[in-house]
């Protein structure tokens, strides 16, 4: 587990350094927040989880007309689950694929991909111990408007363990996300994968 965090850390970071470097002109940064809901499971059995807020922040750069790609980062809030009577909260940082599926005058829409690793955090007072991270990866979609203004939907899975109660458990956070954001640039395509 500590080489996959170190992996995709490595890789994130490198990828930054490359867009600002050699590319510093077409890349994109795009800030966002918004609200989730899901389900928390652990070993099989689910668990009900306050809905709770976001902050996010991208780094992209487009490889041609319809594919961009990039790096993130996400925090979560705290918000209160019931299988240990405490809070609890996700940090992934991942690469980010946006695939352009139309363009209309002045706005897009884009299939979004993600993959990287999380962080998991948890309230010390609910006596969880030894957490550790895991793989996180989101599907969805979002909308890119006039003056850069975004929105953006995702069902996104996140994986952790940790021990509780002398017993280690595998866990897993399954939720829908909706944000709104800005991104910094938005871009003219030559040939949009779908013409509205």
């Amino acid at each position: 587990m500590k080489n996959l965090k170190r992996n995709f850390q490595t890789i994130i970071i490198s990828l930054i350094i490359v867009f600002l470097a050699t590319n510093p002109v077409k890349a994109v940064s795009t800030v966002k927040g918004g609200f989730d809901y899901g389900d928390f499971t652990t070993n099989g059995s689910s668990y009900k989880v306050d809905s709770g807020l976001f902050i996010a922040g991208e780094l992209t750069a487009p490889l041609n007309d319809s594919l961009d790609i990039g790096a993130g980062v996400e925090y979560q809030f705290p918000r209160s689950e019931e299988q240990f009577n405490g809070e609890m909260n996700f940090i992934p940082i991942y690469v980010v694929l946006k695939l352009l599926s139309s363009h209309y005058r002045d706005q897009e829409s884009f299939l979004i991909g993600r993959i990287g690793y999380n962080q998991f955090q948890a309230d010390n007072s609910a006596g969880i111990t030894n957490l550790k991270g895991g793989l996180y990866y989101a599907l969805g979609i979002s909308g890119v408007f006039s003056k850069g203004l975004i929105v953006e939907a995702l069902v996104s899975y996140h994986n952790a363990s940790f021990t509780w109660d002398s017993q280690n458990r595998e866990t897993s956070y399954l939720k829908f996300s909706l944000s709104f954001g800005y991104t910094s640039r938005h871009r003219k395509v030559k040939s949009p994968v779908i013409n509205l």
